[in-house]
C-alpha cells in the first residue's frame, strides 16, 4: 500500500473541489483569528493616539466604531455564514497581512 500524496493539478478547469468540513473549519478559524488580530491592532492604535500629547478625538472615535463594528462580526461569525468568513479573509487578512510586512521591513 502506498503512502504517497496522489498528483492533483489544482489549477485544472475540471470539477470545482469539493470543500471538506476540514477546509471548513480552517476558514473559519482563519476568520476568527483575523478578525481578532484586527481588532488587537485597532486597540493598539487607540492605545498609541490616547498616549500622544494631544490626542485626536475623531480619530480615536472612528477607530473605536471600526474596531465594534469588527468584534460584532466576530460574534456573528459562524461556520455556515460564508459572507462574513469571507470578508475575513478577504477584506481584513489582506489588511494585517500588509501590516505585519510593514512591521518587518522596519
Amino acid at each position: 500500500m502506498s503512502t504517497a500524496i496522489p498528483d492533483r493539478n489544482l489549477e485544472s478547469p475540471g470539477e470545482p473541489e469539493i470543500e471538506t468540513e476540514t477546509m471548513k473549519i480552517a476558514r473559519l478559524e482563519t476568520a476568527t483569528e483575523t478578525l481578532m488580530a484586527y481588532v488587537g491592532y485597532l486597540s493598539t492604535q487607540i492605545f498609541y493616539e490616547e498616549k500622544t500629547s494631544s490626542p485626536n478625538q475623531a480619530k480615536i472615535q472612528a477607530i473605536r466604531e471600526e474596531k465594534e463594528a469588527v468584534l460584532r462580526e466576530r460574534k456573528a461569525i459562524r461556520p455556515d455564514n460564508e459572507s462574513l468568513i469571507a470578508r475575513a479573509i478577504y477584506v481584513y487578512a489582506p489588511i494585517m497581512k500588509a501590516l505585519h510586512a510593514n512591521d518587518v521591513q522596519a
